[in-house]
């Protein structure tokens, strides 16, 4: 499980014979001084415009200089500054100006503040080794100015947000996303064109299913992946009881080998398991009386369905169109002692779903 950045300045810990290290007493990191600002008088604040005098490789950029608050990064100001190995941005600043960071081929991570409103075209440009982006801020960045779509940067772990921004991710090369559980709601195109996305981590399933997802911001709907459940993968999911009705929650997961519906759930919804390739298997009760539109489109392993009904109730379920996969199936009818009519029948046996 990915996890956020510890802060800079650490004891190391060595163990001589075998060489295992350890780091402990975090403290924070030492301001730079040196760093070129330009002032304003008028209101107190200032934007950092160059590397200065400092000679820092982890430059830490304070909440002021002097009496001055800063509150931007200007256009080109760290441009080509190879030797900079960390940049820590304090949480006054707003703007991240145009190839504020170009051709910093030393960066490997970077942490957007909460605080940033504005970020300019190829802020991370020729950036060549960053691979992990921390984004904490609620910004969104127009389709034709995404940043994170260089093809250095693998990982991003999105920090504590409510709304994952539009097109934040759109058409880059990222593998893994990290999603917080504060997160209700992901917007229109945040992961459209991200062909390269294989693993998707969350900490909670129910926090997850609650989540408003938007037209092509599935993580994992474009060419599916992986789904961690706090850091464990997912494949003999059990949605909670507290769970009505599902929504694009599991599209492109092919992880997920089998999944279990609780009685509390009413509808499946459109996408629900679209692209699911390694499902074989799904419990659905008699409760459901929807599943819509592409649910279980390309479930290509999909070969048993145990309902909780009889083939009465079944028949009165509304599937949608694109369906197949649960239709084609085999499908078992719940019966809690051994039947004595012909068909086919399942029961449980040490929890597990079971023909007869």
């Amino acid at each position: 499980m990915f996890s956020p950045p510890r802060p800079q300045g650490y004891t190391l810990l060595k163990c001589k014979l075998c060489g295992y290290e350890e780091r402990s007493n975090f403290i924070p990191p030492v301001n730079s001084n040196g760093l070129a600002v330009e002032v304003n008088t008028s209101n107190n604040t200032c934007v950092i415009t160059g590397i200065g005098t400092c000679t820092d490789t982890d430059v830490n950029i304070p909440e002021k200089i002097s009496d001055y608050t800063v509150v931007g990064i200007a256009d080109k100001a760290f441009a080509d500054q190879t030797q900079i190995t960390s940049i820590t941005i304090p949480n006054t600043v707003k703007t991240l100006g145009q190839r504020a960071f170009y051709g910093c081929t030393g960066l490997t991570e970077f942490t957007v503040p909460a605080s940033i409103t504005s970020i300019g075209h190829q802020v991370f440009y020729k950036c060549d080794n960053l691979a992990t982006v921390y984004y904490n801020s609620s910004f969104a960045p127009a389709q034709d100015k995404v940043f994170l779509n260089i093809p250095s940067i693998k990982t991003v772990v999105f920090g504590n947000i409510k709304r994952i921004p539009v097109y934040i991710c759109y058409n880059s090369s990222i593998e893994n996303v990290v999603i917080p559980d504060s997160v209700t709601s992901i917007g229109g195109y945040a992961f459209y064109g991200c062909s390269s996305l294989t693993n998707l981590y969350i900490s909670d399933l129910e926090s997850w299913l609650n989540v408003s997802l938007s037209n092509c911001s599935h993580p994992l709907s474009s060419v599916g992946g992986n789904l961690y459940i706090d850091g464990v993968l997912a494949t003999d999911i059990v949605i909670p009881d507290s769970v009505t009705s599902i929504d694009s929650a599991f599209n492109g997961c092919r992880s997920l080998t089998s999944i279990e519906i609780p009685d509390s759930v009413t509808s499946v919804g459109n996408y629900t398991f679209h692209k699911c390739s390694s499902l074989t298997s799904i419990e659905i009760p008699d409760s459901v009386t929807s599943i819509g539109y592409n649910a279980f489109y390309n479930c290509s392993s999909l070969t048993s369905v145990y309902y909780g009904g009889d083939a009465t109730k079944w028949a009165a379920i509304s599937i949608d169109s694109l369906n197949s996969p649960i239709t084609s199936a085999t499908r078992y009818y719940y019966s809690a002692t051994q039947p004595t009519a012909s068909g086919n029948y399942w029961h449980y046996v040490d929890g597990k779903p079971t023909p007869w």
